[in-house]
Formats: structure tokens, sequence, C-alpha cells
């Protein structure tokens, strides 16, 4: 079959495709079904006859980062998708891939990199109709690589591991030979993005030949825009009439993501630096501390963050209604810009110690041109937060991205497109 003949007939297999197959490297949870917009696509599938596929792929691709008792945080139901899977082993993914092949639209929510690689070796072998909208998420990708000042050590390192060599191989050579013979006919077949996201799809995906590219704004912006829209008398009953400032948490050392970066924090110097930084802001600038809780944290059973209010799943209002709000390198930091929110990051010794971290932090700094603070004592220095409109303004441009059509849901906007061919 001629090359345009296989397009013509990916076309249809997208359009005519009865299940449409989100697969995850890290567990799947309530929060990500909110966090994706997960409803709205349901809505658009049943109209559309179609099924919501969720594979839940954390153990295939990260089994030393992700254990079992992580599963068990905040559960999908009540709301769910039309069939929920957890794969353990790369066989099962295989068999499922294959299964769902004939009739199923895959959406990788993920990017291409050294431990995901098998997917993409599956779907290039069973030839899938599949595309990437993880571009879309808003995070600042975490750096690989540390400072200048550390990579001879890093270096060292991951030579005295054979699989850190393989996975340095992978990222910054194989991959892009992969991407170059998916040009020829399989791989991807469309990539959505937010604003001026399109030299990272290139990069990052494995598109083929005219495949479609999709603008788009992020998830959190979506998120962000539903909220306004049904704007009203939203602030819980339980959060202080004081004027507050909230924190952003990352629940940092607890993360799967820190154990993928290869570095340790100690939890208990994070949290005394983090807290000690939080009274001395509160001290100063006459504000109360509100945690907005990160979803897979459980601070309940941890002795952390005990002296202030924790609110769950309420990220924008507790934004919304705040003096100040602090952060490491958290997406949400989004909201508070759309907000322009006086803004302030730390960076305290356990995550000057975490390059990729650090790295991440001084990024948003630059963006958002606000305080970065390391300690208590440089709190004195910053009396007057003040949020800056010409930085705020780049990077909603630059990471937040366009909105097509504002009376149309992201999802809407996406789907309409892959559907159109």
């Amino acid at each position: 079959m001629s090359y345009w003949n296989k397009q013509k007939e990916k076309k249809r297999n997208i359009e005519h495709a009865v299940n449409w197959i989100f697969i995850f490297a890290t567990p799947f949870l309530q929060s990500d079904w909110e966090k994706y917009s997960m409803g709205e696509l349901y809505e658009i599938a049943k109209t559309k006859k179609k099924k919501i596929i969720i594979i839940d792929a954390g153990k295939c691709f990260h089994p030393e980062v992700l254990r079992d008792s992580y599963f068990k945080i905040d559960p999908i139901s009540p709301i769910e998708p039309d069939k929920y899977i957890i794969l353990y082993t790369r066989k099962e993914l295989a068999e499922r891939l294959k299964e769902y092949s004939i009739n199923g639209l895959f959406f990788p929510m993920f990017d291409d990199y050294y431990e995901v690689r098998n997917f993409y070796h599956l779907a290039r072998k069973y030839d899938l109709s599949y595309g990437y909208v993880n571009n879309i998420v808003g995070d600042i990708t975490v750096p690989k690589t540390v400072l200048k000042s550390n990579r001879i050590e890093q270096i060292i390192n991951k030579i005295k591991n054979l699989r850190d060599i393989s996975s340095i191989a992978y990222n910054r050579c194989l991959r892009h030979l992969f991407s170059f013979f998916s040009s020829k006919g399989k791989g991807m077949f469309f990539a959505v993005a937010g604003n001026n996201r399109e030299v990272e799809i290139l990069q990052n995906c494995n598109l083929i030949k005219d495949a479609k590219r999709i603008q788009a704004h992020t998830y959190d912006y979506e998120k962000y825009l539903r909220w306004k829209q049904n704007l009203g008398n939203e602030k819980h009953e339980e959060m202080t009439e004081r004027p507050y400032m909230v924190f952003l948490d990352q629940y940092i050392p607890f993360h799967p993501d820190l154990a993928a970066t290869g570095y340790q924090i100690d939890s208990n110097s994070y949290y005394y630096n983090v807290e000690k930084i939080l009274d001395g802001l509160s001290e100063a600038l006459n504000l109360e501390v509100i945690i907005a809780a990160h979803p897979k944290a459980d601070y309940k059973n941890l002795p952390y963050f005990n002296r202030y209010k924790i609110f769950y799943n309420l990220t924008i209002p507790l934004i919304y209604f705040s003096d100040l709000v602090v952060g490491h390198f958290s997406s949400s930091l989004s909201f508070a810009v759309l907000e322009r929110k006086r803004i302030v990051l730390i960076q305290d010794t356990s995550l000057k110690a975490c390059p990729p971290y650090a790295k991440a932090i001084s990024q948003y700094q630059t963006m958002l041109h606000c305080p970065m603070i390391s300690e208590k004592s440089e709190v004195k220095n910053y009396f007057q937060i003040k949020a800056d409109e010409k930085f705020y303004r780049k990077f909603i441009e630059n990471t937040i991205g366009v909105v097509p059509d504002q009376q149309k849901n992201l999802w809407e906007n996406i789907i309409e497109q892959i559907l159109e061919g």
C-alpha cells in the first residue's frame, strides 16, 4: 500500500474508532480526571457513541518508583470512564494494544523517553492510530541535566549505572532516529500543543510526515475558564475571612517524580525550611497561611503543615481569594498569573541540592520576575512584593496558550480538528 493510501486508511480508522484510549505512565486518579477535563470529553464521547478507556500502565513503565500503596490514594470512583484497566507487565501492555489496535484511537499521556520507549515500539509494530495531547499540560519541564558546577560529578555517577547509560543514549540519540524512520509511515498522527510549543512537539514526538498539528490552550486554562464561568459565591465556608496567602504544595519529598530524578530530599529538612519561610512571610505581611495540598498528599498521616489550614481540590478558589501565592514550580502558578496575583517562590537548601528542581524553580523565577526566597532571613527584602504585568503577559502568551474558540470547550476543539481529517 502506498504512503498516501496508508494515510487515508489511518484517517478512516480514526473517524470510525469506537474506543478512545488514554494511556498513563503514572497512576490515574480522580484528580487526573478533573485535571484533564475528562468529564467534558466523556460527554462528547457519549454523543458520538464512543467509549473512554483508561489504561494505567504506571507499573509497566516505572516499577521501581511506584508502590502498590500509591494506587489506593484518591480512587477514581464515583466518576469513572467506560473502562479502567491497570496493567502490571509489558506483556499485558502488548496484549491490550494489539486488542484495541483495529478499533481504537490512542492518546499516550506522556512524552517519548527511555522508560516508556516500549509503548512507541509497540505502536509502530501494531501501526496504532495515536496522537499526543500532553503538551497542553502547561508544566515547565523539569530539567534532566544538572547545573554546570555538578556536570562532571553527574557524568561519573551515570557511567557507573548501565541503565543510566542506556537512558542517555535513548533520550539523546535513539528516539530521534526512531522519529526519522517513523516519518516514513508509522508514528503519531496528530499532536496538540499550547501556544509556542510547536518546536517542542517536533523534538519530542514521533510525528509522521504531514501529521496534523492542533493548537489549543492548556488543561489548566480550560479548568480556569470553566470555573470563572460558574463563579459565584464559591469561597469555601471553612476558608478564613482574614487576608491570607496560599502555598501550592507539590508533596515534593514523597512524590514519585522525585525518585525519577535520581535525587532524594529529606522530608524533615524540607518541611522545616518551608514552614519557617511561610511563617516569616506571614509575620512580615500579616497574612494567614493556607495550604493548597497536592491531590496525592496524605497529610492526615504525616507530621507536617499541622499548624495551617489544609484544603484539597480547591486550588483555583484558594488562589482567587488570596492576597499572595507561594510555591515552587507547580503548573498551578498559571492560575495566579491569570489572576495577576503576587507570587513568591521558595527554593530552600534541600531543593538547591536537587539540581533538576532547583533549575525548574529558577526558570519560573526568570519568567515571572518574582522573588525567590531560600530562607526566612531573606523575607525582609521583600516587603513590597508586586506582580509584574509585562512578565505575566509574556508568560500567558508563551506557556498557557491561546483560546481557539471560547464558545467551545477544550475537547470540542481538539476532537473536532482530529476528526475533520
